[in-house]
């Protein structure tokens, strides 16, 4: 099956609903939507920036997004692909926030 734009959009807009109804671990009155911590969602990656670097919370909102996710995906490679994109997110963000940077 070819993804027309009409798809991706749809499956976006799905995902931003699902993801709308995901409390932030620290603040539960609001989603990680509202606080803009889903910066995006293709139909192979959902982009999450915690609040700010280091953020504690950033593995409960990884976990809460894919217990959020996992009973509404398919298992064509999807639903892999994106966790994949979220884990490799982190990892990026955690070796972001540990590197230190040399003044020359």
């Amino acid at each position: 099956m070819v993804a027309t734009a009409a798809t991706s959009t749809s499956f976006r807009d799905r995902v931003f609903e699902i993801l709308a109804h995901v409390p932030d671990p620290e603040i539960p009155a609001v989603s990680v939507v509202d606080l803009g911590i889903v910066r995006d969602v293709t139909d192979e990656a959902v982009t999450i920036t915690p609040t700010y670097t280091g953020c504690p919370a950033t593995l409960a909102i990884e976990a809460d997004i894919r217990t959020a996710l996992e009973p509404n995906l398919c298992r064509c490679g999807t639903h892999m692909r994106i966790l994949k994109s979220v884990q490799r997110a982190r990892e990026l963000m955690k070796s972001a926030s540990a590197t230190p940077v040399s003044a020359g």
